[in-house]
């Protein structure tokens, strides 16, 4: 242990060892440990776990960046948001009501929902809205309501078939 001036430097020193010490040379503060766990209510460096966490331990708003899991965690107090990744399965989890993003989205593989909720959708330039009971594809010229109405020609291939009554204010055969 040194404390004191050595010359004119002030200096403060616990050393251990070359891998645990603490220094202070009276302009720079020095700390190596091969482990360190500091705790106040709202820091926790924890060496065991690897993790840091800011803000409160349970409740409130906080950030988590836990080692072992690889995973920064941002919590609201109302939800989530969480980033993890390892290796081919990064991922990028967000556990929140009401959550927005502003901006492109962008996907080099699958979409997936169990839900989607949109006022119109764009694949590959054709618009499909969505009105309150009826879907429509205006290029197109389709409409889905309660039945399907084309307000444009309908080619078949195949066969047509129903297994209800046809109606028409004309048929015509060739």
């Amino acid at each position: 242990v040194i404390m004191g001036r050595h010359g004119s430097d002030t200096k403060f020193e616990v050393v251990g060892n070359s891998s645990n010490y603490l220094s202070f040379n009276g302009a720079s503060f020095d700390l190596k440990s091969q482990t360190f766990d500091l705790s106040t209510t709202n820091l926790r460096i924890e060496n065991s776990t690897p993790s840091i966490r800011v803000g409160p331990a349970s409740g409130g708003s906080r950030i988590t960046l836990d080692g072992s899991s690889s995973e920064l965690t941002f919590n609201s107090g109302s939800g989530d948001l969480t980033l993890s990744g390892g290796g081919t399965s990064d991922t990028l989890f967000v556990t929140a009501p009401n959550t927005k993003f502003s901006g492109h989205i962008t996907a080099s593989g699958n979409i997936s929902a169990s839900d989607l909720f949109a006022n119109s959708i764009n694949i590959n330039g054709e618009i499909i809205r969505v009105h309150d009971d009826f879907i429509d594809m205006p290029s197109s010229g389709l409409i889905v309501t309660k039945g399907i109405q084309a307000e444009s020609h309908i080619t078949a291939s195949g066969n047509i078939s129903a297994s209800g009554n046809v109606f028409a204010n004309s048929i015509n055969i060739n």
